[in-house]
């Protein structure tokens, strides 16, 4: 199947290029190309003079307002622009980011930060992707389109003094677009390998105060995934294995820069195939909300700003045991204020709350795909916090950020988050950060597994960061880490889980972007991991085919993501049509762990993956725009570790995508 699409694609590509009209190559006009950034004075129009003159990219989520990346207190990477537009999927985007790693698993893919897998925040509209139900079912795929997102921003390191549970090991935030960015209607449509079709609307309007964006997505695909296997002879035959469809609706509207309501709603159903314990299944999991936040400047120098957000999560798995069925409700609320009463001090004051509703939620337990009982009782809990941080600005130079949060769990003690940050900025282009953080997690499921001796799962992180920039050309950042964990919790046996004592993560993280003309960009970046987690041994009680005997079984730990990583790439650009991108991706050996399900034993051999990405805009008076996207271009054989078997992994993929704009 993977060839399947190639060839036609390839050579639809190159018909479209033959009928462009030879006129283009001549109207390349020199000079500056636009880009559409904005000023100065229009990025920091809400930070004061505090930071003018600092670099274009900002971020919002490191200390709860824009600021440049070199003063953010955390280790911060954003991808926006056309670097966004290289990507498919967010785990796409992730995957090249220091300290991030995409692996697969049996079901879905696991997004591992800084050897911690699934364990970041994921916001959209200052919306958690995140309950009491589930903390690793964020839009990830084909559920999400990148066309509405303006630009992904992304802390490596505890978040939870700002942003509570969850903002683990890190915080990705998902900041949309505006009407005025896109001012009319564009259409787009994507045919790929692996039967994959997407189609996208995204429209936008800006006028008298009233900017409103609406984005539609529909995809359907086979993935990758082989069918499913017929276990035993006491269960049909599950057939050939059935597309997944994705389905999205995106809206936000706003008035003036007071109020914003916007919402997502999400479905989608994925089939797959899960060895021994699952023959068939099928996951059905959308992930909505609806929000309102209402921003009031007060005076010159203070700022109040309220939301309310509505959040629904639903999923549906079923194996050959379990049906597990989640229906979970979320209601939060939020009230900031930021003031500058002091000089050179900016300070933010927050409380918070949320409610979670999971009396839906449910696992019923099978026999011959009947039910005999129902393993997990409903729950409703409760949180609420509050959350002081000031920002202190010594000299030109030198920067302080203190903040603690408190969090009060209706199930959990009482959790305390505190950080600090120092940002100094010598020799005009170097810079150095000096991070301290904790953060929290409340156990997944751990209510409904009834478990009263579980604790929330904590981190503690020192960090410091040497970065050097010159203007937009040269870019190079040496990050060191080190992670100390507490409770986190493991499996020790089917439905019984326990916390942890002690761990640690350390490592080495860099990155480098180097411009040497407008036409051409380099950049790279690797992580290691001078010290990985401790693997740990979980025992479970299997029936044999007939129920008549049952079998103990012992599984090591398998989820570890590789010590060392490396990306690198090139972006070209010529003739002001085409844009070229290759990126190459390198990832260690890694050992299989002790599991009788497996097939081999050893390492999983380290492998290279090559991607492809070529852009041609700017035609019909810059109506219409073509790419082809190809990945792993080599066709690399490479497998990842999932907890019952080896994982195959993608093959080659292409995809060939057309945008009208009307």
């Amino acid at each position: 199947m993977t060839n399947k699409f190639t060839t036609p694609i390839v050579l639809l590509f190159i018909a479209c290029l033959l009928f462009i009209p030879v006129t283009l190559w001549s109207q390349e006009k020199e000079g500056e190309v636009t880009t559409g950034e904005e000023s100065i004075e229009d990025i920091f129009k809400d930070t004061k003079v505090m930071f003018i003159g600092e670099d274009l990219y900002t971020v919002s989520i490191a200390s709860g307002r824009e600021e440049p990346l070199r003063r953010a207190p955390a280790a911060v990477t954003v991808i926006a622009g056309e670097d966004l537009k290289k990507f498919r999927t967010l785990e796409e985007a992730l995957a090249i980011v220091p300290g991030f790693f995409v692996d697969r698993y049996e079901v879905k893919n696991k997004i591992y930060l800084r050897g911690l897998p699934d364990s970041f925040l994921v916001m959209m509209d200052g919306v958690p992707f995140s309950n009491d139900t589930s903390t690793s079912d964020y839009p990830q795929g084909l559920e999400l389109s990148l066309d509405y997102i303006e630009k992904i921003e992304i802390i490596r390191g505890p978040g939870s003094a700002l942003w509570g549970a969850d903002a683990f090991s890190g915080v990705v935030n998902l900041v949309t677009k505006k009407g005025k960015d896109v001012q009319g209607t564009i259409i787009s449509s994507e045919v790929g390998t692996f039967n994959t079709q997407r189609y996208k609307l995204l429209s936008g309007y800006n006028k008298h105060g009233v900017d409103l964006l609406l984005s539609a997505a529909y995809s359907t695909s086979h993935d990758f995934e082989h069918n499913p296997p017929r276990q035993n002879r006491l269960f049909p035959d599950p057939g050939e294995r059935k597309r997944d469809h994705f389905a999205e609706f995106y809206g936000k509207l706003r008035y003036k820069e007071n109020i914003e309501i916007s919402g997502r709603i999400s479905n989608y159903k994925n089939f797959y195939s899960e060895p021994r314990f699952s023959f068939n299944g099928e996951e059905y999991s959308p992930f909505s909300f609806l929000q309102a936040t209402y921003n009031k400047e007060i005076g010159s120098f203070s700022n109040l700003l309220l939301s309310a957000y509505i959040e629904r999560f639903e999923s549906s798995e079923e194996s050959q045991l379990l049906t597990e069925k989640t229906k979970n409700w979320q209601y939060g609320w939020e009230g900031k204020y930021d003031f500058n009463l002091f000089k050179n001090h900016f300070t933010t004051l927050g409380v918070s709350g949320r409610i979670n509703d999971g009396s839906r939620t449910k696992i019923l337990v099978k026999l011959f795909n009947a039910p005999i009982f129902t393993a997990i009782p409903s729950f409703y809990t409760h949180r609420h916090s509050v959350y002081l941080q000031d920002k202190y600005k010594i000299t030109d130079a030198l920067e302080i950020t203190a903040g603690v949060r408190y969090d009060k769990h209706s199930y959990y003690k009482g959790t305390t988050s505190p950080r600090f940050g120092l940002s100094w900025s010598f020799f005009n282009n170097f810079n150095l950060k000096l991070l301290y953080g904790r953060a929290f997690r409340t156990p997944n499921l751990a209510l409904l597994l009834n478990d009263s001796n579980l604790s929330t799962e904590k981190i503690e992180s020192y960090e410091a960061e040497l970065g050097y920039q010159y203007s937009n050309v040269l870019s190079l950042k040496l990050n060191f880490f080190y992670n100390r964990l507490r409770n986190l919790v493991e499996e020790v046996s089917f439905g019984v889980v326990r916390n942890r004592g002690h761990d640690q993560i350390k490592g080495l993280e860099f990155s480098a972007f180097y411009k040497p003309a407008s036409y051409l960009s380099l950049y790279a970046n690797a992580s290691y991991l001078l010290e990985n987690r401790k693997g740990f041994e979980a025992t479970y009680q299997i029936n044999s085919p007939d129920f008549t005997e049952v079998e103990e079984i012992n599984i090591n730990n398998s989820l570890i993501a590789p010590r060392s990583l490396f990306h690198w790439g090139i972006n070209y650009s010529f003739l002001n049509y085409f844009t070229t991108n290759l990126d190459f991706s390198y990832y260690a050996k890694r050992k299989l762990p002790k599991n009788p399900f497996y097939q081999r034993s050893g390492n999983i051999s380290p492998y290279l993956m090559v991607d492809f990405n070529l852009f041609l805009k700017h035609l019909m008076n810059d109506r219409l725009e073509m790419s082809l996207k190809a990945r792993n271009i080599f066709n690399t054989d490479y497998h990842s570790r999932g907890r019952y078997s080896v994982i195959d992994g993608a093959g080659r993929g292409v995809f060939f995508s057309l945008e009208y704009k009307f």
